[in-house]
């Protein structure tokens, strides 16, 4: 988990039958309100896809710790948008399927204490974290776009309303329908739904800098 302070953009499971973008941002100091607003205040943490490996820190420990208690979103870190402007899920540079819903998770380090089975269509992170939703109602769940490692292709996939519209489509498809590659047992259609309640738009930078070979342009931020 890492703390962040940031205005974030997302959009979930209502803006998928449109292919729209609902946008609920934080509001920023000396930004306009209507008269008597009081935004909702949300505690968001973030879960690194690659901490159950050297740091050992899997999704049963949000539990076990009281963490996803506290918690309003967990922001799962990181899908990743491949060169063709699309969510990247699968045997592909930037993405890891096995920690991702591929792994088996033993009884003892499972959120319900029960492990996985060889011919479950959804194990590893996904399947942990709809099973920390179940003890957790109200606790959304969001994948995070793009990251240090992930955001070389935003640019390219957001310049025209066809490229915007084809990545919004293809993350409500594998992310909030939940239709992932198959991979032996795990995945096909609907695998994962019900485990994302949206995306959270994590480009670093729009319009600076960033990660070397990210492709960057003066209209990133507009």
């Amino acid at each position: 988990m890492r703390p962040r302070v940031m205005t974030r953009l997302t959009f979930g499971a209502a803006a998928a039958a449109a292919l729209g973008l609902l946008a609920t941002l934080t509001p920023t100091a000396g930004a306009h309100q209507p008269s008597g607003h009081k935004p909702e205040l949300k505690r968001i943490g973030y879960f690194t896809q690659w901490g159950i490996y050297g740091r050992d820190f899997q999704v049963q420990d949000l539990e076990t710790s009281g963490t996803a208690a506290k918690l309003s979103h967990v922001n799962y870190a990181f899908g990743v948008i491949g060169p063709d402007g699309k969510c990247l899920m699968g045997n592909a540079p930037g993405s890891d399927p096995w920690a991702d819903y591929v792994r088996p998770v033993d009884a003892a380090t499972s959120v319900d204490g029960v492990g996985d089975t060889a011919d479950q269509r959804l194990a590893g992170n996904f399947n942990e974290l709809r099973e920390l939703k179940a003890k957790n109602p109200g606790l959304k769940v969001m994948i995070s776009l793009g990251g240090w490692s992930g955001s070389a292709h935003f640019s390219d996939a957001v310049r025209t309303d066809a490229g915007r519209k084809a990545l919004v489509a293809s993350c409500i498809s594998t992310y909030i329908k939940g239709d992932l590659p198959v991979d032996g047992a795990r995945g096909g259609a609907g695998a994962a739904a019900g485990v994302f309640d949206g995306v959270d738009l994590d480009w670093e930078w729009p319009g600076s800098d960033g990660a070397p070979g990210n492709v960057i342009r003066p209209e990133d931020k507009p």
